[in-house]
């Protein structure tokens, strides 16, 4: 361990040291010479503070469990680039009116590129037949003439005394249907 650092992942259960744990006794500090006493409260302060950053460097790793890594991040950045340029693929060949069976034929790197061979490829192209203008207009049935009024064979005839079998025969021979 080059200067005093800990890198190892902390081990399930373990604590950190606690700088009141780590201070030098009383006892300890009595029988230092008075020249060296400065150099053991240096010691504690060193212990304490690089205490502090383990506990500060596992807890940053606790919270980091979850996060993307760069593999992660480049697959879903290819995963977006591939739908884009199947977006831009699928426009530049309804632009250009081109059938879909067409699609993996385009050639190209980027949006213009892939334009101009489309509009390459939509010279060979058949056009569609056009659509007509108007709908052809509907033939309308003949109206018939009207049936002739209640009664029978003539107007004035009372609506009791009109056949049905007549009126049935009447209608045929005036070709109404």
């Amino acid at each position: 361990m080059p200067n005093g650092e800990n890198n190892a992942a902390p081990q399930a259960g373990a604590t950190e040291q606690q700088p009141e744990a780590a201070a030098p006794s009383a006892e300890a500090l009595a029988g230092l010479p008075e020249e060296f006493k400065w150099l053991a409260k240096e010691v504690t302060t060193a212990r304490a503070e690089a205490a502090r950053y383990r506990t500060e460097r596992n807890t940053l790793r606790e919270s980091l469990e979850g996060a993307v890594t760069a593999e992660d991040f480049e697959a879903a950045k290819a995963d977006w680039d591939g739908k884009v340029r199947t977006l831009v693929r699928d426009q530049i060949i309804k632009d250009h009116k081109l059938p879909p069976e067409l699609a993996e034929l385009l050639k190209g790197d980027d949006e213009a590129s892939l334009a101009e061979h489309a509009a390459t490829l939509a010279k060979f192209v058949p056009a569609a037949p056009a659509a007509p203008a108007e709908p052809a207009p509907a033939t309308e049935a003949p109206t018939p003439p009207p049936l002739p009024p209640v009664g029978g064979l003539t107007p004035g005839t009372p609506a009791e005394e009109a056949d049905p079998a007549d009126l049935v025969k009447l209608a045929k021979s005036q070709n109404f249907h």
